[in-house]
């Protein structure tokens, strides 16, 4: 990775102050696509040769995507560079197939129009009406902010759909969990007050003390709220609550509301038995619902523990990235891009379909239909995500992820009417584009860059602006050079080994080893017998012949293709897979690693196999110990298949 520059601090550059310091950037870029550059030799050119380079994408942040091309903010009007959809009130839009691109030639024009203005006055007026300034971008011929200008799936996606998603709309946090709902009033009655002089008046075994008072005010507030439930049993209930909170309250402001209702009672001195029945039995002549909509929530205590219990009893791979046990609370912290990733398409889908889905129970029947439709709902944006995040992408996928991307924004607002329209809901259809251009999204997000980020962040410096730029410059270029010399063919063995040891401190490769398998290769002691291992399991045998039996040499583990597999009692998330058993088979099976052996050079496993999913259509592939699969009701049977790898 070339670090061409730093910008320096404290403060970001503010408008068009960015063209001066991406100009001498462009000036190479311009010579190299306009004369070319020539090298005087390489080595399939001896003679030399002449390259030509341009500038295939723009990665970054939509905030700084729009700083650094010169375009109108995601908060303006114009907050689409991609097609010419117009005004904030049009971000909700999923008719995607009406949209058109914006005119490149145009933007050009608007562009080259504010650079040519005579004053701030007219440049600002420009800018008002097209939403285009000048940047030094468009000096390149081949500028084309709608093909160019990416939108970044780690921010529009991992750092803000899904968070936005999982945190704001559905509220899966500690403290909307433990929120108490204010659910509006069934009806509104005008109850008598206590009259303050009147009531001093009265004789005192008649008059109603301070408390008393309060309690004539709470009593119309337990008449006239909502009955929870439609179900006959359910509202006894309901009714049987009430009753009992009517009876902790004191005989004389029970009676104050009856006789204020002109209630009928026994004649005598009734008892506040008698007075709550009286009360009751005139609520349930009201209506017993309110009519307006009511704010329903999806984030409980009992949501939230589940949500807890699957990330921490979930047997998941070494290479997957661990995420806060404690989801939802303040002591979590912020989560990054890729622990958002990973609760995305592995933990919540989980969770949420083992609470939600078929066969879970409910409360009542309207409420498991609409929490049904939030799951629903909920999967449209898991699906998206998982499809994005796909290493081998096709122009079906890309088209799956727009549709899931759209079902998610179509139904946002039905299913929560207090979510809001933002300008990330709608370029995330524009990184159907993108997929359509460049392919997988490992090959040009921010991830990357981020980590070089935070690489330079950690670096030690003295915390002087105008003076840590160029220190961190410097010694990015210094660990740039130790890198190169390094993997230079006449390095000594012993800073080979040297080398070793620095890579394992201190890469930052995207996707690095788990720590605990960094020192094996697995492949090289596969030929090798282990004495440890004489012994082979007496359910394994009837598999083997006996040519094969003497030269049989279990492994803990095997990495084929990049992925570590281990057997089960070595390590259960890696012995977790899914397999297509026979040529032809158009369903997988799933399994876990018994045994892992290698017998004349051939690798094999051995593996348990898992039956019976059930409902289980967006986390199918996953497959997790006894606990957490109550929900997806999976049994395992030990039916024997021996895997060629």
């Amino acid at each position: 990775m070339y670090l061409a520059a730093i910008i320096p601090g404290p403060s970001e550059p503010h408008l068009t102050d960015l063209n001066h310091y991406i100009a001498p950037v462009i000036d190479m870029f311009v010579d190299a696509w306009d004369r070319g550059i020539h090298h005087s030799r390489t080595a399939l050119h001896s003679d030399g040769r002449v390259s030509r380079s341009a500038i295939a994408a723009a990665v970054m942040d939509l905030v700084a995507a729009r700083k650094t091309s010169q375009l109108a903010s995601h908060s303006s009007h114009f907050f689409c560079h991609v097609c010419s959809c117009y005004h904030q009130s049009q971000r909700g839009r999923h008719d995607f197939e009406t949209w058109t691109r914006r005119d490149v030639k145009e933007m050009r024009r608007h562009a080259e129009q504010w650079r040519d203005a005579g004053s701030r006055r007219e440049r600002d007026q420009l800018f008002k009406a097209n939403g285009v300034r000048w940047s030094e971008l468009w000096r390149l011929p081949y500028w084309d902010p709608t093909r160019q200008l990416v939108v970044d799936p780690m921010h529009c996606l991992y750092e803000g759909l899904v968070p936005y998603h999982f945190r704001d709309v559905l509220g899966l946090t500690s403290a909307n969990a433990n929120e108490t709902i204010d659910i509006p009033p069934a009806f509104d009655f005008d109850f008598d007050e206590v009259d303050a002089s009147v009531n001093a008046s009265l004789p005192e075994k008649e008059r109603l003390s301070d408390k008393e008072a309060k309690q004539v005010v709470g009593i119309p507030r337990l008449l006239t709220q909502a009955v929870e439930g439609q179900e006959p049993v359910e509202l006894e209930k309901t009714f049987r609550d009430l009753c009992s909170k009517l009876t902790r309250k004191n005989l004389k402001p029970l009676k104050f509301v009856a006789d204020s209702l002109r209630l009928p009672t026994e004649p005598g001195k009734p008892s506040k038995r008698m007075l709550a029945d009286a009360l009751l039995l005139w609520q349930r002549a009201m209506p017993l619902n309110s009519s307006g909509k009511e704010r329903r929530k999806v984030a409980t205590p009992e949501v939230l523990e589940r949500i807890r219990a699957v990330i921490s009893e979930t047997d998941s791979p070494s290479w997957l990235a661990s995420v806060p046990k404690n989801f939802g609370d303040a002591a979590a912290g912020t989560l990054k891009a890729h622990e958002w990733r990973i609760l995305c398409t592995v933990y919540l889908p989980l969770a949420l379909i083992s609470l939600w889905g078929d066969g879970s129970s409910m409360v009542s029947a309207d409420s498991a239909t609409w929490l049904k439709q939030v799951l629903d709902h909920t999967m449209m944006l898991v699906s998206a995500v998982t499809v994005v995040s796909a290493r081998v992408m096709t122009q079906r996928r890309a088209a799956a992820y727009r549709t899931y991307i759209a079902s998610w924004v179509r139904d946002l607002k039905e299913l929560h009417p207090t979510a809001t329209d933002r300008t990330n809901n709608h370029v995330a259809f524009h990184i159907y584009d993108f997929l359509v251009l460049f392919g997988p999204v490992y090959s040009w997000w921010c991830f990357p860059f981020e980590r070089l980020i935070g690489y330079l962040q950690r670096l030690p410096q003295n915390h002087k602006f105008a003076e840590l730029e160029g220190t961190l410059l410097r010694t990015f270029v210094q660990a740039s050079k130790l890198r190169r010399w390094l993997g230079r063919g006449d390095c000594p063995a012993v800073l080979q080994e040297v080398k070793r040891m620095f890579h394992k401190a201190y890469s930052t490769a995207n996707f690095s080893k788990a720590p605990q398998y960094e020192d094996l290769d697995f492949e090289a002691d596969t030929s090798r017998p282990s004495r440890r291992y004489q012994t082979l399991p007496s359910d394994l045998l009837p598999l083997l012949s006996s040519t094969e039996i003497a030269g049989t040499t279990l492994l803990a583990r095997y990495k084929h293709c990049g992925t570590i597999f281990a057997r089960t009692s070595t390590h259960v998330g890696n012995s977790l897979i899914h397999y297509y058993p026979r040529a032809g088979a158009t369903l997988p099976e799933f399994a876990v690693i018994r045994y892992i052996y290698a017998s004349n050079g051939v690798v094999s496993r051995v593996t348990s196999r898992v039956v019976s999913f059930r409902q289980v259509d967006y986390a199918v592939w996953r497959c997790s110990r006894s606990p957490v699969a109550q929900g997806l009701n999976c049994t395992a049977l030990y039916a024997v298949y021996r895997l060629r790898l």
